[in-house]
């Protein structure tokens, strides 16, 4: 996580990670071993992260990332294995929360082309230009 800002340091922007899924599912096969091991290395590598483990009876395992924005994002973990559950976490650490935006802006210039703006419509022969081109036989 080497990203760096106008200040010289990196701030990860992911606040609180909550990981909610049933005891018994199938489904929460891979959220039970990651909860039991590789959960706790990546816990003691990132402390400034918030991490709440939720037991619910009868739900589907979802990750759960809320951002220092106030956006948060849900994952659906349904029958993954640890490693893709835990990437999935990676992945919410990296991200900074907010929506996607577009970044491209209209084009403003003071020299417009002199060629003029095309459209689909521009070979198409109008009235003044009808007998003006030789036939080709």
């Amino acid at each position: 996580m080497a990203s760096g800002n106008q200040f010289g340091r990196y701030v990860c922007q992911l606040r609180k990670v909550t990981l909610s899924y049933c005891r018994g599912g199938v489904t929460s096969q891979g959220m039970r071993e990651l909860v039991d091991g590789p959960l706790v290395d990546f816990c003691q590598q990132n402390p400034h992260i918030v991490f709440q483990i939720q037991r619910k009876p009868g739900t589907q395992p979802h990750v759960h990332g809320e951002f220092l924005s106030g956006h948060s994002k849900s994952v659906s973990v349904k029958g993954k294995s640890a490693s893709d559950i835990l990437d999935a976490v990676k992945q919410l650490a990296r991200e900074s929360g907010n929506k996607p935006r577009k970044v491209q802006n209209p084009v403003i210039t003071k020299n417009p082309s002199i060629q003029g703006d095309w459209h689909a419509f521009l070979k198409e022969p109008t009235p003044t230009t009808e007998g003006a081109w030789p036939k080709s036989s």
